[in-house]
């Protein structure tokens, strides 16, 4: 209120927290000298109170007529009975609103319980633990196989219940492998977004739909499919085209790629460069030309026969521009 004493103290005081802060040991220390480290309130207190939904609410108050104020205080009303009575009704749109921000923000925060909890998993948030989960899954000595392991051991039963699709493209791992290692389901990579969406369908008891794909002409007679790049767009043809126009790119470095390894005899690098490409040809279900590239993925490149991944190669590098170029021009790119 404009009457009220020490109002700008108050606000600079508050405003100066916002630019200026002891940092995290400091902070670290208050919440042991509090009581609050290793407890549930270290995700509730800190929480509470909010400079800048402060300043938000002090907004949306100022915005009220003044005129209820001063017909509440003719009345007889008190402070407290004003603030409950008229500004607390008409601020509800303001309170949902800062109880949105302050609800997302403590469900996507991971570090309270990195920096105020203890090792013990029971205190451990769902967002703490799948931060953990990634940053171990991107160590190049853990496997998914290590991870799904942790995810099972865990001591936690929401997070050792989740369910987890296996996704790979390996030949020498049965699907049954997979289940006995702890997985709920298994798909082949690279696999159409129908068949994950059937697994995750069956796995969760849920009727999830993905948007059908728009038809086109003739769709069959092409010897490639653009429906799972539309499925993955959602039938927006710009990002199609966008899509595509990376594709064509790396097309024609790997076609280039291709005709150098081959001159140069060197067959593991082809068998990698097949490796590499194998994922998107499926992607756009280019069908001519995916087995030939799983042939010299697959081929032992000490014993096979030269001639035959010479012709292989060539016709990769005969089918592929021309099924390149009926690409280009269905999703309109330029020459």
């Amino acid at each position: 209120q404009p009457e009220l004493k020490f109002k700008r103290f108050f606000r600079s005081a508050n405003l100066f927290t916002m630019f200026f802060s002891g940092g995290i040991v400091p902070y670290y220390m208050v919440m042991v000298l509090l009581g609050l480290y290793d407890t549930f309130f270290v995700y509730l207190l800190p929480a509470l109170y909010s400079v800048y939904n402060m300043i938000v609410l002090s907004s949306f108050f100022r915005g009220i007529d003044q005129g209820l104020r001063e017909a509440a205080i003719v009345d007889g009303a008190k402070e407290i009975r004003i603030w409950w009575s008229i500004y607390l009704p008409v601020s509800k749109p303001a309170l949902a609103t800062i109880a949105l921000w302050v609800g997302v923000g403590l469900w996507n925060s991971y570090m309270s319980t990195l920096l105020y909890t203890s090792k013990a998993e029971s205190m451990w948030t769902l967002q703490f633990y799948l931060m953990r989960v990634i940053q171990e899954s991107q160590m190049p000595e853990m496997d998914g196989f290590e991870l799904i392991r942790e995810i099972r051991n865990s001591s936690v039963p929401r997070v050792s219940g989740v369910p987890v699709i296996a996704m790979s493209g390996r030949d020498d791992i049965r699907e049954t492998e997979y289940l006995r290692a702890g997985f709920s389901a298994f798909v082949s990579k690279v696999t159409s977004p129908a068949q994950v969406i059937a697994r995750v369908n069956e796995l969760l008891g849920r009727n999830l739909r993905l948007p059908a794909p728009e038809a086109t002409a003739a769709e069959t007679e092409k010897p490639y499919d653009l429906g799972s790049i539309r499925v993955f767009a959602d039938n927006d043809e710009a990002a199609v085209a966008q899509i595509a126009e990376a594709f064509l790119a790396d097309c024609r470095t790997n076609f280039d790629l291709l005709r150098q390894h081959l001159e140069a005899g060197d067959m593991a690098k082809i068998s990698k460069l097949a490796h590499k490409m194998i994922p998107m040809f499926k992607q756009f279900g280019i069908r001519g030309i995916t087995p030939l590239l799983v042939f010299l993925e697959r081929m032992d490149a000490a014993a096979v026969d030269r001639e035959n991944v010479a012709e292989t190669v060539a016709s990769i590098l005969e089918k592929g521009p021309e099924v390149a170029d009926l690409i280009r021009r269905e999703v309109g790119l330029p020459e």
